[in-house]
């Protein structure tokens, strides 16, 4: 907040919190004191001081690790890029997952290694969680690890439905499970009748038969017939109740139609018991069931006609996320709910039914696979805005049909947001930080949400970021893993370039000439706490830089150009003199582009006395 005094003919100027980055599209005249119109590599804290942003250090490099492996185990020509990256729980222990370079790498940021987990193909690569192992979508290929230190990734082959049940030899039985689309294989269970040798298959034309059971016992003494769709045993099986058991391919299935999937969201109602994947063009999102084997929930059976289809098919279903025990889908012009419910079957029986409704039918997401909960309420990107989804009514938590369900929360960065590419924008959400970026070409636009301040950072060293432990990790597109931290006070040595002025202030007197003799800044003090201060008014542009510096003894980031004996941790005041005469509108200016520098500015008092009239 902003205080003016006045005592002795002068008054004081006091910018006590700084309220991060506004670009009115109508100028800097009508900004909030506070706020900034121009502001690039500082960040607002949580008590709203103005500091440096963090600076980053390589702990590895994934470009080293593909080097290094042998050319039996390097795999054939890749583009050297990360693909995607991923943190979470495989086994019994957290991973950091990426892809570069044609290979899956298993990261451990502690020591700064890398280890392969096999081959992945080029394309956006995709990673989630579920069941105790961990999924990959990517290239057209879909794969698992089970966390183990001698394993790696392999090619899901699907789980084996089984299709039919107390069949009888003729082949009339009790239908249980669709058909996988991972794969042509399904199992029928007969109930011989301790006569027949011949036991016809649901199925004709079929290309293999792999498996024969009798009593849980492999038989190899019978014939198939492929295009009848037969096995003969040479001895009649004894009579029993689903005690034969055969498993046969008619066709690959409609595999395609799950590798071709880019993203995935978990949901069953009130549970995340369910997968469903999207993102393959389309306005489809298909799901998992739960195999009659184990009654387990899987992510390796995706069963024929489990999908839902949201809204007409001219426009992609581009995202999915859970929303209480709704799941909220986004496409690039509208947004729907899917709801879980139970549909009942011809035989009395009942299964999941999913419905879906619309929501709002002007505003979507254009970033496909980058919703996520703010405070458990979506942001999506949409026409160069950010929106914030929230329930329209008193009574209910959930989104519904509303008029207010969609507010626009990016005003103050939309000259900036306008820039991006919102297709290719890669959000994340930083909770230890209370930071929500919106990452494009090594720019992030962050709301920091614990104080509602927007901020840039340019110039950043890497494409992608996650938090894992409370650190923040960048993964740059050559394959370096870095941390960003405010242990680093530069780029691996590049110095950071900040800058940060605020609005044209008239001091609430916009008639009357301003004279400043100077100003007060109080900082923090640190280890070679340093930041430059300038002016400009709407008469001169010129005026000098100002150093305002209060450093601890420490040799932390020393830089003996700036060293100092102070040991006082306390906020301490600066007086920078600079003359201003006959102003009308004056802005502020902190700039630092140091290797070695920190600076947290707590206040700033600009002194100044009114003169006459403006002519």
């Amino acid at each position: 907040m902003a205080q003016i005094t006045a005592k002795d003919n002068s008054s004081i100027l006091k910018i006590k919190s700084f309220l991060g980055l506004n670009e009115n599209p109508d100028g800097d005249t009508t900004l909030k004191v506070g706020e900034m119109a121009e502001m690039r590599n500082f960040r607002v804290t949580q008590d709203k001081h103005l500091q440096i942003r963090p600076g980053s250090k390589t702990l590895l490099s994934l470009a080293d690790a593909l080097s290094a492996l042998s050319e039996e185990t390097a795999g054939g020509e890749s583009e050297t890029r990360v693909y995607g990256v991923w943190r979470g729980i495989a086994g019994a222990s957290e991973h950091i997952l990426a892809v570069y370079g044609g290979h899956i790498w298993d990261i451990d940021a502690e020591i700064g290694s890398a280890s392969g987990k096999g081959t992945c193909p080029d394309g956006e690569a995709h990673f989630f969680g579920f069941g105790g192992k961990v999924y990959l979508l990517a290239g057209g290929e879909y794969k698992s690890w089970d966390g183990g230190s001698e394993t790696s990734f392999e090619t899901v082959e699907g789980y084996v439905p089984l299709i039919q049940t107390a069949t009888t030899p003729k082949g009339e039985g009790t239908l249980v499970e669709n058909v996988n689309r991972l794969t042509g294989k399904r199992r029928v269970q007969f109930s011989p009748d301790g006569t027949a040798k011949v036991f016809q298959l649901p199925e004709k034309d079929i290309n293999e038969v792999s498996s024969v059971k009798s009593g849980g016992e492999p038989v190899t003494d019978c014939t198939m017939d492929l295009k009848n769709g037969t096995v003969t045993f040479t001895a009649a099986p004894a009579a029993g109740t689903n005690t034969v058991e055969i498993e046969y391919r008619k066709g690959d299935g409609a595999r395609s139609e799950v590798t071709g999937m880019k993203y995935s969201e978990l949901f069953n109602g009130a549970t995340d018991t369910r997968v469903f994947l999207y993102g393959d063009g389309t306005n489809r999102t298909i799901y998992s069931g739960v195999p009659y084997d184990t009654g387990k929930a899987s992510a390796e059976y995706f069963p024929d006609l489990y999908e839902v289809a949201v809204g007409e098919s001219n426009t992609p279903l581009t995202a999915l996320v859970r929303h209480y025990s709704r799941l909220m889908a986004f496409k690039t012009d509208s947004a729907w709910t899917i709801m879980h419910g139970e549909i009942s079957l011809a035989d009395d029986t009942s299964t999941a039914a999913f419905y879906v409704q619309p929501v709002n039918r002007q505003f979507g997401n254009e970033a496909p696979g980058q919703v996520r909960l703010l405070e458990n309420n979506p942001l999506t990107l949409d026409a160069g805005s950010v929106y914030q989804w929230r329930s329209g009514s008193n009574y209910a938590s959930y989104i519904s049909n509303n008029e207010n369900n969609a507010k626009r929360i990016s005003d103050r960065v939309a000259a900036t947001l306008k820039s991006f590419d919102l297709p290719k924008v890669r959000t994340a959400n930083i909770k230890s930080d209370h930071e929500y970026w919106f990452l494009f070409g090594r720019r992030a636009l962050i709301l920091n949400y614990a104080n509602d301040a927007w901020y840039l950072y340019e110039g950043l060293p890497f494409d992608r970021v996650l938090e894992w432990n409370g650190t923040v990790l960048g993964f740059a597109d050559d394959g370096k893993v870095l941390e960003f931290s405010h242990k680093y006070r530069n780029d691996d040595g590049a110095a950071i370039d900040c800058y940060a002025a605020t609005g044209a202030m008239d001091f609430d007197k916009d008639w009357l000439l301003k004279y400043s003799p100077m100003i007060f800044v109080a900082m923090q003090p640190a280890s070679n706490a340093r930041i430059s201060v300038t002016v400009e008014t709407n008469r001169r542009s010129d005026y000098p830089d100002k150093v305002v510096a209060y450093n601890l003894a420490t040799f932390l980031h020393v830089d003996f150009n700036h060293f100092s004996f102070a040991t006082s941790r306390k906020p301490q005041v600066k007086k920078v003199k600079i003359k201003v005469k006959k102003a009308t509108f004056y802005r502020l200016i902190f700039k630092s582009n140091s290797a070695s520098a920190t600076a947290t500015v707590i206040e700033t008092d600009i002194r100044l006395r009114y003169a006459g009239n403006v002519k």
